[in-house]
């Protein structure tokens, strides 16, 4: 047959480094073959680039900032039938290996510019990831599938992906080993925003809680001051008044610990801040608090989180009477999030879009909205009225 002869004509360097290539799922980057594979002697990437001559790997439609490669369908099959692995073991722990390592340079929270294509760039690697997180868990290697899923928790929650995500989190977290606070710390945080979303609002209480005692212990400080910023909403959103204040004031005291490095965290805490004055009754502050986010998070091109801010800008505004300088900020949230591919968000900022609709009498427009919201709730998780019912009930 064509393949066979086809693999016939490659050297054996050729051959050993084919068959290692078709044990991925997905594409790959020819960073990821110097990475995972080994070519003895030859340079693994040289070997590849004659691969492709060759036409047994092909090139992919590229992704911002790289070139992709695959094993054709039918190669793949052929090698997988006929060639195996001298190392199979071997192979597997080193594609974990890298795959952590490259989610972690990749991870949507690394400080702009670097993380502009980070969604982007997880996104074709998502086979070879979900590959890496069930081998490493398989494998009871609790230490790396920690640092793997905290780098992709906030991927997984732009990507509506919130019901498997926080499942594979918790499998993670219950394996035995020692403790990785910073790692445990930013997987809940993303886990916490997740069952927020969702409606689950006793989970995203345990989540937030779990979050708040990890984060205590962890040497990045703006753990701890972004996990008492959010305990300071879930007290306001109880009427817990003093102890919002408290919890503000200890986020106040851990922000005054972090290196000029940081300040995209500073950006979160502004943003969710905003979000606890709200719900306490203090729209001037919130909206301060809010401007001050937008302006940093615009200046760092921290588009996550200008999602964010606009969001609850456009709640706050929404609550105090304007709504339509809420629609403003909440179309500009809306396209942010777009930009990043963040579906979770993009649906929360139509929801409140068609809030304001309703307070500016268009109803017929609303209910459109409210419509496309509701066919979209089950691929995003998001439910806007268990999610906050105080700002979204009817």
């Amino acid at each position: 047959e064509a393949i066979a002869w086809s693999v016939r004509t490659t050297s054996h360097s050729e051959r050993a480094l084919l068959t290692q290539l078709s044990e991925f799922s997905g594409s790959f980057t020819l960073d990821a073959v110097a990475g995972v594979c080994d070519a003895g002697d030859a340079d693994p990437r040289e070997v590849a680039a004659a691969l492709a001559r060759k036409s047994l790997i092909a090139a992919v439609a590229p992704t911002p900032g790289e070139r992709r490669f695959r094993v054709l369908d039918t190669v793949k099959r052929h090698m997988r039938a006929r060639h195996t692995l001298d190392d199979p073991e071997g192979w597997r722990r080193r594609h974990a290996a890298w795959m952590t390592e490259d989610a972690e340079r990749r991870a949507p929270l690394l400080p702009p510019p670097e993380n502009r294509r980070a969604p982007a760039a997880l996104t074709p690697n998502r086979a070879d990831l979900d590959d890496a997180c069930l081998r490493l868990i398989r494998w009871g290697d609790r230490a790396t599938a920690v640092r793997l899923v905290a780098a992709l928790a906030w991927h997984w929650y732009e990507r509506g992906s919130g019901h498997d995500a926080i499942a594979t989190i918790e499998r993670v977290l219950a394996l035995p080993g020692d403790p990785a606070p910073d790692a445990e710390a930013t997987a809940l945080y993303a886990a916490s925003f997740m069952h927020s979303v969702s409606g689950d609002v006793l989970a995203a209480l345990r989540t937030m809680e779990r979050f708040a005692v990890v984060a205590e212990d962890a040497a990045d400080p703006s753990l701890p001051m972004i996990a008492c910023t959010m305990q300071a909403t879930v007290a306001a959103h109880g009427d817990a008044l003093e102890m919002a204040e408290a919890q503000l004031a200890a986020a106040q005291r851990h922000r005054e610990r972090l290196g000029d490095d940081r300040v995209w965290a500073v950006v979160d805490h502004l943003y969710i801040r905003g979000d606890a004055l709200r719900v306490m009754g203090r729209p001037a502050q919130a909206l301060d608090s809010l401007e001050q986010a937008f302006r940093l998070a615009t200046e760092l091109g921290h588009t996550w989180a200008l999602a964010s801010t606009c969001y609850i800008t456009g709640k706050v505004l929404t609550q105090v009477g304007r709504p339509r300088d809420a629609m403003g900020m909440l179309r500009t949230g809306a396209l942010r999030s777009a930009e990043r591919e963040d579906g979770t968000s993009m649906v929360a900022a139509v929801s409140a879009y068609a809030i304001a609709l309703v307070e500016l009498g268009e109803h017929r427009r609303a209910a459109e909205l409210f419509g496309a919201v509701d066919a979209l709730l089950p691929p995003f998780g998001f439910h806007p009225v268990r999610s906050d019912g105080s700002y979204a009930g009817p």
